[in-house]
């Protein structure tokens, strides 16, 4: 019960804080002179959907549906990805700004980090979310192999 009262809060923060994120980034892209802003534009359509699949993610918390979670878990990978390509830009175009490059960098790397963990937290809760909706069915892999090869080894002595 308090684990799920915790876990529940914890999703909900981790969406509130994916939407302020991302509203933060689409006014920094915004910001950018012309020639930088062509290039972000790409950020600014994964924050909105971030934006979108972040009150997903509110209201699947919020009403214990799991199935809610899939859009955000899904557009945060796509955001997580999309951070770590920017930085492997930057390290690129590294000799033109060296300092503004390297804080770019820093910032990059601490969001994506931030993101797989947020990920991982919310993947758990599903997976949890799932075993307590369906208890008998999970079967670890090494059983399902065992009783394929057993049968198989049965069909084979007929």
């Amino acid at each position: 019960m308090f684990y799920e009262w915790i876990s529940k809060n914890a999703r909900s923060a981790i969406a509130v804080i994916s939407i302020i994120l991302s509203m933060a980034v689409i006014i920094f892209v915004e910001g950018l002179s012309r020639s930088h802003k062509e290039d972000q534009l790409i950020i600014n359509h994964i924050c909105l959907l971030q934006i979108f699949s972040s009150i997903t993610l509110f209201i699947g918390s919020r009403n214990s549906n799991r199935w809610l979670f899939l859009p955000w878990l899904m557009v945060a990978a796509l955001f997580t990805y999309t951070m770590i390509y920017k930085s492997l830009f930057y390290w690129f175009h590294l000799r033109s700004d060296t300092k503004g490059s390297l804080v770019a960098i820093l910032w990059l790397y601490l969001i994506a980090g931030c993101w797989l963990y947020f990920i991982y937290a919310v993947l758990t809760d599903f997976q949890d979310m799932q075993r307590v909706a369906c208890p008998g069915k999970e079967v670890p892999a090494f059983k399902r192999i065992e009783n394929h090869l057993t049968k198989k080894q049965e069909s084979s002595l007929l």
